[in-house]
């Protein structure tokens, strides 16, 4: 008995020892390199002052490395509770170690434990300009980089571009951001995007992973006026209102202005229902209902809840079961601890808050003090021992400070003796601390008005508490776009809740016990009080809400998911098709995915038949509830036009301003749009970053918009109808009233304006209301109007101003031609003068301008600039359309080149001061142009959908890139590696394999191997430049290299073509520069030269003898300039200089690209070789001073070309005259180049080969199917192939719609064709009235069609013919041309009596009958009036009809008044022009007339002239009977006057 008494008493002294000498350390449970963390430590039961030493080491082993330490006394004065700050540097911590050791040494304890590091530190933001970008448009990104401690950073930040398929598309390093820096110039979106959520990931490019993401996406849209708000009229579903429930639908204007209210009933679609549901701690439960407003909440016993439906009558409602799971605190001695908050849940900065604690333990055990820690963004920002007041709820008072923002972990502990072991009890709980910024920083944005008018000034102040160096970063969006994406994503909208993500804890608080509430809380720590940290890893995850669907289009996707993996098939299916073929025609004309194999491609096919079938059924049966058309929402349409806003920004005031005195203030214009603008302004500091927003709106309180078409046709009418908005509450009489420059009739209603007045549109506009107002105009000029609309009311008057661009009839041609001024021979001969032809056309429309634009610009250098700084600057190069690959790269090689040359040269300088920049500048452009190249790379699929010499050329060209552009090498090989295993043969050749019909470089007739020598030798030169790049030059590659070099030397003897010759001899060289084969092939083009002179001034290649025109482009001058090209390109590897300069001269003066160059290809290889002869060569500095005048009517300008400015803005020539472009004394090279656009009459189809259809279909009202609601434009072609062609299809075809007046594209119904099973269309391009299809090939059995919906937007009458043209994309010349017509309709008489003058002045003043009263006195008055230049007496010898004109053959039986007509004589033949819709100007074939006129047209015909004469208002014609005409005594008398005139005239003329 005595032991075990002696036992319990050395048990009690033991426990009390262990009991008194506690120890409690917290540290984050995850450090974070380079930030300085807070270390805190806490003793228990200790009466004397005790020294602890803090270690961050990298193990515990003697031989250790110290990344930290500090040492902490801690006594009675502190309450043995004290913090030290311990920071890891990045240079002492190795990258491969993932963790350090946390050692405490003191005289009484020691004690370790393994804490994580991560290299996440600090935090990075990305901000664009807005949330929705259209392809090509300019992603406008700002970078905000600041430390754990929130204060600017200096880190280099690396940007990646991601798109939606997860394709890194752009990576950018950003360096010197000093806390924000904008992204220069900014990402611009690839001409062939991936349509969808695309990602910009921000990271910092060392030692640190810190990561940032934001979001934009890409499609295609048009930016709404009208914002629509859809409500329920109750948030909930039940028993009464499930048949059926209202809606209430609101219409508003972005910039607030109410439209209307609609109610709306919905019957039996239950779209969704979103519920919440609260759980509660210690509770399990268990939901069988599903509507939230008839929950109730049952307790089966303590842990079981079950919430139930009321009325359980309809066992529909019941529901599958939800468990939810709460675990309660675990105690091993039953000791709690409750932390309870205010009722309040958001706390500001400055307020003290009192939270009651509650204490739960045995009561005869005594408690002295319980301690607290405040955690904030993963840091202790405040701790303390708070004396216990010995009952069991105690008020803990704290005060929100500004460390605490944006949320806070309070945690509350006390460790407690006794009962064996000594406990550590805890509980914490999660603090919304409300705060705009963090550190109590502010920035406060003020506007003096929050209404503003379009072109008001905005005076903008921002203001913030920090007297230290701010910058204030600033945008403004049109918060338009958020009705088409949400903003909720945008990171600075959330700069708090990013902040927040640096809290390592989980929740709202709690825990299942007490290492868990510290877990929870982001600490881990190390105690002797019987507790061990946790090593669990908390998930928090959020909820993602679906989104909704319409009733048809669920009924589609339903059907859609029964066919498994071929759903896409099905989906496809059910789309109508706007050509309305027949759903069998429709599925054997499907472009399957590459990867599908025949047995893939017939379930597919099987899918999408029998969905296209259903698709037809369920839309007749559901004809009656298909209700949201466009036609169901007219009238939004018609209160606020949508195209207004296409002329304005969507977003702007992108600048970045600093202060040193705590605010800023600027002052800018606001832009036209009527909209509500979200102001930003961004603070970034020394102590952190700071967001403010403010919205304004642009409004006016009455105003006027009449929309225009984007152009129109000289001699249509046209409707215009217009709003007037009135914001005001009262009503006001009104009128519009509209003037128009000298060429436009204006009429309103039935009749012209009396006495000359304005046309106006008058009435009385309630408030808050909308009036409309139309008007009807007649263009009878070709050029750009001025039409002034001016609102008079009793509130003011105002005017809007807008342009009318009024075009010519007919086919629009553009031509160009050029050439060099070269006065000290640099590119061979010498050249001081250049002459440029301007001849009129000879088709050309009568009275339309003849537009010519000339650009002189110095050396290469200054030509490629005026390309690549110019955003037309590519048609400098070709006119072929976008779209397609070879575009991009045309667009992107000019850019390398220039960079090329500056820096092989070294002529960074000539840039001037800027020349960083611009180094950059262009790098980036580099860098667009291959991200846009890389948007036609399939996922996976690299570059092998298009034609093999397509596929070399840009590997070739990425590989050229790749010195100053890194690429991913993988690219390259992969891309390599395909061409060679799947298109290389066994005697070493390339042959085509893919599905694109291959480019016909090699002509109709050429031979088979001939071909398969060009593709060999175009695959050989693209892998051999790639084989400079260190991780692509495989063995693999060089072998293929070897064999095909084998293949053609083996048949280079059945080489005929100069072409094939050239490009294989090249390729050998670049194999190869020393072999036999190589040079053989050399000296024989060597040998075929054509030369000029002796010794040689010109020297080039032709295969077949050149037409007379050889300056104009064609298939025959493009092979020329490939070969000669070619040769110069070997010639200029071999070194030979003084060879290569007549080559240059030839190539540079009449066949330079811009000027005589065909197709793509000719032009990349010219700039290559100018480039390359450029860099080599030696020359003088530019330098020159160049005179350009008329040949005969003056001068035009002289200007000064510079090594710093070697590009002159373009100048117009205005006068028919040839031009003189000369230099004297001069150093450098300049190139001239004319651009000629004209309008021309009729169609040439000459040289067409394809038959052609086009038509408008009209409008099907009430028809099931949608397509047939709207008007549809549907345009077919088919092939032509030449006679003996092996070809039965063409090569990438191009297909151009010019729209009628007032109509647009429906671009669903293009994207249909672009995209999918149906993919009809590689590309599309809408340019204002123009759509532009790109189709990899057209067969010859049968019409390829392709069509879309078009809507109405202007009503037009008189419509004029549109043109449709097709042409192969090599073939360009060769276009084929076909007129069409809208259904033409006079919209009302417009005019009335004398007052029809205006509307006459399309037709002449046509007599077929003779005139009784005429004299010969009157007729000779009519003649010698000043407006008449032109008399002539002719006989109508033919007609022909011409798209909307009708052109007359006459021959001149004498000339009465000839004008400038010098040349013209009797029996002359010359052409009368009338407009086709002048019906009474009606000549008769064999009959004679007088023709007096206003206006000629000189055509040079061969050495002689050509004369047309336009029949408009201005002239007159008067039937002229012959003898053989008149039967009666009154015609013989008529013609007896006429007689006399005549003789009277030529007599004594004008004359008295």
């Amino acid at each position: 008995m005595a032991r075990l008494f002696l036992l319990c008493i050395l048990h009690l002294f033991v426990c009390i020892t262990v009991q008194g000498s506690v120890y409690l350390i917290t540290a984050p449970k995850l450090l974070r390199l380079d930030a300085s963390e807070k270390v805190v430590v806490e003793l228990f039961g200790y009466d004397k002052e005790i020294t602890v030493a803090l270690k961050l080491k990298n193990t515990l082993a003697p031989s250790y490395k110290e990344y930290a330490s500090q040492s902490l006394k801690l006594n009675a004065a502190n309450n043995y509770q004290a913090s030290a700050t311990l920071r890891i540097m990045p240079t002492d911590f190795p990258k491969e170690d993932n963790y350090v050791y946390l050692q405490a040494i003191s005289s009484a304890f020691t004690a370790h434990e393994k804490i994580p590091v991560t290299t996440v530190n600090g935090f990075l933001f990305i901000q664009t300009d807005k949330p929705l970008y259209t392809p090509e448009q300019e992603v406008q990104v700002r970078v905000y980089s600041l430390n754990e401690e929130l204060r600017k950073s200096r880190r280099t930040v690396t940007l990646t571009f991601v798109d939606p398929n997860g394709i890194k598309v752009e990576i950018i390093d950003m360096t010197d951001i000093n806390g924000a820096k904008p992204l220069l110039p900014p990402f611009k979106i690839p001409l062939k995007p991936i349509y969808g959520i695309w990602k910009i990931l921000a990271t910092y490019a060392d030692t640190f992973e810190t990561t940032a993401t934001a979001e934009f996406e890409v499609k295609e849209y048009v930016l709404p006026s009208i914002s629509l708000h859809i409500l329920p009229e109750a948030n909930y579903v039940s028993e009464k209102n499930f048949e059926s429930f209202q809606l209430k639908i609101s219409a508003k204007y972005v910039f607030f202005c109410f439209i209307a209210r609609k109610y709306s009933t919905v019957r039996k679609h239950l779209w969704s229902v979103l519920f919440s549901l609260c759980c509660y701690k210690k509770l399990l439960f268990k939901i069988n209902a599903i509507l939230l407003n008839f929950l109730i909440i049952k307790e089966d016993d303590i842990n079981r809840s079950t919430l139930k439906y009321r009325d359980n009558k309809d066992p529909s409602w019941i529901q599958d079961p939800l468990k939810l799971k709460a675990e309660s605190y675990v105690s091993v001695n039953h000791r709690y601890l409750y932390i309870n908050l205010p009722e309040s849940s958001v706390f500001e900065v400055g307020h003290d808050i009192s939270i009651n604690v509650y204490f739960d333990f045995r009561d005869y055990l005594s408690l002295k003090t319980f301690s607290y820690q405040i955690i904030s963004r993963g840091k202790v920002v405040q701790f303390d021992t708070v004396k216990w007041g010995g009952v069991k709820n105690q008020n803990l008072n704290i005060k929100i400070t500004p460390d605490m923002v944006p949320s806070a972990r309070l945690v509350v502990y006390y460790v407690l003796y006794g009962e064996e072991k000594s406990e550590l009890v805890a509980d914490s709980t999660w603090i919304d601390v409300k705060a705009k910024c963090v550190n109590n920083l502010n920035v406060d944005i003020s506007t003096p008005n929050s209404q503003y008018k379009p072109k008001d000034e905005l005076q903008l102040r921002v203001s913030t508490k920090s007297r230290e160096e701010s910058l204030v970063a600033f945008s403004a969006v049109d918060t338009a776009l958020y009705n088409l994406k949400s903003n909720d994503k945008d990171p600075l909208k959330k700069v708090l809740q990013h902040v927040e993500r640096s809290d390592l804890g989980c929740g709202r608080g709690g825990g299942k016990n007490n290492a868990d509430v510290f877990d929870r809380v982001g600490l881990m720590f190390i105690t002797n009080a019987n507790a061990k940290t946790s090593s669990a890893e908390g998930v928090c995850s959020d909820l993602v809400r679906p989104k909704r669907s319409i009733n048809l289009a669920q009924q589609f996707e339903k059907m859609a998911k029964h066919y498994g993996l071929y759903q896409c098939c099905c989906s496809s299916g059910t789309e109508s098709s706007p050509v309305l073929e027949t759903c069998k025609h429709r599925s054997e004309r499907l472009s399957y995915p590459s990867h599908f194999n025949m047995r893939q491609k017939a379930r597919c096919k099987q899918a999408f038949s029998d969905c296209c079938g259903k698709a037809v059924n369920l839309r007749l049966e559901n004809v009656d509830n298909i209700i949201l058309s466009r036609t169901a929402i007219d009238f939004l349409l018609d209160a606020m036009p949508s195209q207004i806003r296409s002329y304005f920004p969507e977003s702007w005031l992108w600048e970045e301003h600093t202060s040193k005195s705590g605010s800023v203030s600027i002052s800018k214009i606001i832009p036209d749009s009527l909209t509500t603008w979200e102001l930003k302004a961004v603070g970034v500091f020394s102590e952190g970053i700071c967001v403010s927003e403010e919205k304004i709106q642009v409004s006016q309180d009455i105003s006027v918009d009449v929309p225009l078409p984007y152009s129109m046709v000289r001699g249509e009418q046209i409707e215009l109808r217009g709003s007037v908005y009135n914001q005001h509450f009262s009503s006001t009489p009104f009128s519009v009233t509209l003037t128009a420059t000298e060429g436009v009739c204006v009429f309103r209603g039935a009749q012209q304006g009396k006495d000359g007045k304005p046309h106006e549109n008058k009435g009385n506009i309630a408030g808050r209301s909308v009036a409309f107002v139309t008007f009807y105009i007649m263009a009878l000029e070709a050029s750009t109007h001025t039409l002034t609309f001016t609102l008079k009311t009793k509130y003011g008057t105002e005017s809007v101003v807008k342009k009318l661009k009024v075009v010519p009839e007919g086919i629009r041609k553009e031509i160009q031609s050029g050439g060099r001024i070269d006065p000290n021979g640099v590119f061979g001969t010498s050249m001081r003068k250049l002459e440029l032809k301007t001849v009129i056309p000879p088709n050309i429309v009568p009275k339309s301008t003849v537009d010519r634009i000339l650009t002189v610009n110095g050396e290469v250098l200054g030509e490629l600039l005026s390309i690549i700084n110019n955003p037309e600057g590519l048609k400098q190069l070709t006119n072929l359309p976008r779209g397609n690959v070879e575009m991009e790269l045309m667009a992107l090689l000019p850019i390398y080149y220039v960079y090329h040359y500056l820096e092989k040269a070294e002529k960074w300088d000539i840039l001037g001061k800027e020349a960083a920049a611009s180094e950059k500048q262009l790098k980036r452009k580099m860098q667009a142009g291959i991200t846009s190249i890389m948007s036609f790379k399939l996922k996976h699929e690299y570059f092998l959908r298009f034609p093999h010499w397509v596929t070399a050329l840009i590997v070739k060209a990425l590989a050229d890139m790749h010195e100053y552009v890194s690429l991913e090498p993988e690219v390259l090989t992969n891309t390599i590696n395909w061409l060679i295993k799947n298109c290389q043969n066994d005697d070493g050749s390339f042959s085509e394999k893919s599905q694109t019909n291959p480019h016909k470089l090699m002509g109709a007739g050429a031979d088979v191997t001939e071909k398969a020598v060009f593709l060999t030798s175009f695959v050989m030169i693209g892998i051999k430049n790639a084989m400079k790049i260190r991780n692509v030059n495989l063995e693999v590659f060089k072998i293929a290299i070897d064999r095909a070099a084998q293949y053609i030397t083996s048949n280079s003897k059945k080489i005929e073509s100069l072409y094939a010759r050239a490009i294989a001899s090249y390729a050998l060289t670049l194999a190869d520069i020393h072999s036999m084969s190589a040079v053989g092939l050399y000296e024989i083009l060597k040998k075929q030269a054509q030369v000029d002179e002796n010794p040689a001034t010109v020297r080039f290649w032709q295969e077949s003898k050149l037409r007379k025109d050889s300056l104009k482009p064609s298939d025959v001058t493009a092979k020329s300039v490939e070969t000669t090209v070619y040769v110069l390109l070997n010639t200029l590897v071999r070194g030979d200089s003084t060879y290569a300069k007549p080559i240059l001269n030839w190539l540079t003066q009449d066949q330079r690209y811009g000027g005589g160059v065909h197709s793509t290809q000719d032009s990349i290889l010219t700039l290559e070789a100018l480039t390359k002869y450029s860099i080599l060569a030696s020359r003088a500095t530019l330098d020159m001073v160049v005179d350009i005048e008329y040949k005969t009517k003056g001068d035009i300008r002289r200007i000064r070309l510079t090594q710093q400015k070697p590009v002159h803005k373009p100048i117009e020539v205005t006068k028919n005259d040839d031009i003189i472009i000369k230099t004297a004394m001069s150093s450098g090279v300049s190139f001239a180049s004319l651009r000629t656009v004209f309008y021309e009459m009729t169609e040439n189809n000459k040289n067409c080969y394809f038959d052609m259809s086009i038509d408008i279909h009209e409008s099907v009202p009430n028809s099931d199917d949608p397509m047939l609601l709207s008007q549809r434009i549907v345009a077919c072609a088919k092939f032509k192939p030449h006679e003996n062609a092996f070809e039965t299809e063409s090569g990438i075809t191009v297909m151009e719609i010019n729209l009628p007046t007032g109509v647009t594209p429906v671009q669903e119904d293009l994207d249909m064709y672009l995209n999918g099973l149906e993919s009809r269309i590689s590309n599309y391009e809408i340019n204002g009235d123009q759509v532009i299809l790109q189709i990899d090939s057209i067969p010859s059995e049968e019409l390829y069609c392709v069509g879309f919906r078009v809507q109405e937007e202007f009503e037009t009458g008189m419509a004029r013919a549109s043109v449709f043209e097709v042409y192969e994309f090599s073939n360009p010349e060769n276009k084929c041309v076909k007129f069409y017509h809208k259904q033409s309709r006079k919209l009302l008489r417009l005019c009335e009596g004398d007052q029809c003058q205006c509307m006459a002045a399309e037709c002449c003043n046509f007599k077929s009958t003779i005139d009784p009263q005429i004299t010969a006195v009157q007729r000779k008055n009519d003649m010698c009036k000043e407006s008449i230049n032109y008399a002539f007496k002719v006989l109508i010898e033919s007609s022909e009809a011409g798209g909307d004109f009708v052109t007359y053959k006459a021959k001149v039986k004498a000339v009465l008044k000839k004008g400038q007509t010098d040349d013209l004589k009797t029996d002359s033949e010359i052409d009368l022009v009338k407009k086709a819709t002048c019906s009474s100007t009606n000549f008769e074939v064999g009959k004679q007339y007088l023709i007096m006129t206003a206006e000629s047209i000189k055509i040079q015909m061969n050495r002689g002239y050509k004369y047309k004469f336009p029949l408009d208002s201005r002239a007159w014609v008067d039937w002229w009977p012959l003898d053989t005409d008149c039967r009666d005594a009154a015609c013989k008398q008529y013609a007896s006057v006429l007689e006399e005139f005549e003789f009277d005239f030529l007599l004594s003329g004008c004359e008295d």
